[in-house]
């Protein structure tokens, strides 16, 4: 189930591809205007995205993929903060595979900033005060 998801991040993950797994995969670039995607190099898999965990399978995918014959790649909106649970069907009992995941920026993407950056930028007017 999807409350015991596995831990995705972006770049590449895998797979068992014998079980139906959950993964859960947080953004991280984009306030707004992101875009996530999801892609294997396995063929005969089959790929669905949840915006949250209730009711998964009876409500409607972010994105979804049935990629009998081909290779498995979905994208949807994605916001920084936000997480989404991967489903990874086992229907077609496709075996041990990786998957990637990756961010870019859409249409009028907003950056998020991440915590490092604000610290490095206090250090700096930290000492330029001191100076």
């Amino acid at each position: 189930h999807c409350q015991a998801a596995l831990p995705a991040t972006g770049g590449n993950n895998v797979a068992s591809g014998v079980d139906d797994e959950f993964f859960a995969f947080t953004a991280t670039q984009y306030l707004k205007g992101g875009v996530c995607k999801v892609a294997t190099t396995k063929r005969d898999t089959l790929i669905a995205v949840y915006g949250d965990c209730s009711r998964v399978g009876a409500q409607d995918p972010l994105a979804f993929s049935n990629s009998e014959g081909h290779l498995a790649s979905v994208e949807w909106p994605c916001v920084a903060g936000s997480v989404y649970y991967l489903f990874w069907n086992a229907e077609y009992l496709p075996g041990k595979h990786s998957f990637s995941i990756s961010e870019r920026c859409g249409a009028d993407c907003v950056r998020a900033q991440h915590k490092r950056n604000r610290s490095m930028r206090a250090q700096r007017l930290t000492r330029s005060r001191q100076s």
